[in-house]
């Protein structure tokens, strides 16, 4: 994704390069298993903005776990980012497809101003993503 990026000047793409991603929230965390990938996604590209929904309800998944959309802008090393910072996504999973097909699409301030509704509402909270927290483990005492 990095070299894609880099490379796309290049090719004559203006601008700084964009990368959207529509994946898992896993990597997002602080687990052991996905470090490596997110310490490089982290080091090498600013979050821009990012949105949790509940897979289940959008797409035809077993299981129900969170999708991260998310959209990056790729900086250069003079940057210093934090390849260990938290990365700010807003929670959506509480969405049903009820609500998108309720929203007047053809209508832009209708649409608009429902958008903004749900993104104020306080069943949509701002997640820190990879930010350092007690394990269940270890604040019970418990394995």
């Amino acid at each position: 994704m990095k070299l894609i990026c880099e490379n796309a000047a290049d090719s004559g793409l203006p601008g700084a390069s964009i990368l959207l991603l529509f994946t898992k929230s896993a990597w997002l965390t602080n687990e052991q298993l996905s470090n490596q990938i997110r310490s490089h996604m982290l080091g090498n590209f600013e979050d821009v903005a990012g949105i949790l929904v509940n897979g289940r309800e959008f797409f035809d998944v077993s299981g129900s776990w969170p999708v991260a959309f998310t959209i990056w802008r790729l900086k250069d090393e003079a940057a210093n980012l934090d390849p260990n910072r938290a990365v700010p996504l807003i929670d959506l999973t509480w969405l049903k497809k009820d609500h998108l097909a309720s929203i007047p699409w053809s209508d832009i301030a209708r649409t608009d101003g429902a958008c903004r509704g749900i993104l104020a509402s306080e069943e949509s909270p701002i997640v820190q993503f990879g930010e350092d927290r007690t394990s269940i483990r270890e604040w019970s005492g418990r394995p």
